[in-house]
């Protein structure tokens, strides 16, 4: 009886077919009954269907949908297109490595320049300090009173002299967090030269 059902309803099907103009048929079996159309339906979707040709030939098989890998697939898409655009934000706002490379020795060599003007700096003032601790050691050991102004004076130069030292490290460590700042930027962006087809979008996932 079931047999009969089939080729009754393939039978009702060829004779639908070849009486329409349609180019492509959908099939999908299942429940003792086979479903002929030419659009393919929610249903058919989630039983799987064959891709049929106007002879009824079939020339693709299409597997019943699976939830979970379409979520998986979609997932991957997002990430993917979350990446790309940031790649893209990315080459707006820092054009190519090379010139991304040369913003931030611009801003190495700045600092450094002023590095090297402070580490003089620091040289001379150490003379300064060094010439008015040893006048004030001279008077201790001739048994004098120093004076309170070659005291604050001292105390003053002291203090000049760590402020520039201070001033030299800060450099130095920005110097630093240049380079933390732009190496992954320069390191991304000669990834997307590399590549440049990541920049194209990708294929959304089909259910």
């Amino acid at each position: 009886m079931l047999a009969a059902i089939l080729v009754l309803s393939l039978l009702t099907g060829l004779a639908f077919a070849a009486e329409t103009k349609v180019g492509r048929w959908y099939r999908a079996t299942g429940g003792g009954t086979t479903t002929l159309s030419s659009v393919v339906t929610p249903d058919m979707v989630q039983r799987g269907y064959d891709v049929l040709d106007r002879n009824l030939n079939v020339v693709r098989r299409v597997p019943p949908y699976q939830a979970s890998q379409y979520e998986r697939n979609r997932a991957r898409y997002e990430a993917i297109e979350k990446q790309r655009q940031a790649d893209l934000n990315l080459q707006r706002s820092y054009i190519s490595s090379s010139y991304t490379t040369a913003m931030m020795q611009r801003q190495i060599n700045a600092n450094n320049e002023a590095i090297t003007y402070l580490v003089k700096q620091q040289a001379a003032q150490q003379k300064v300090v060094n010439t008015q601790i040893a006048a004030a050691a001279q008077l201790e050991r001739a048994g004098k009173t120093i004076p309170s102004k070659q005291i604050n004076d001292l105390v003053a130069s002291q203090r000049q002299l760590a402020q520039i030292k201070r001033v030299i490290l800060f450099r130095q460590q920005q110097n630093q967090q240049i380079q933390t700042q732009f190496m992954p930027i320069i390191t991304r962006l000669r990834y997307i030269e590399a590549n440049p087809q990541i920049l194209r979008p990708a294929r959304p996932p089909q259910r």
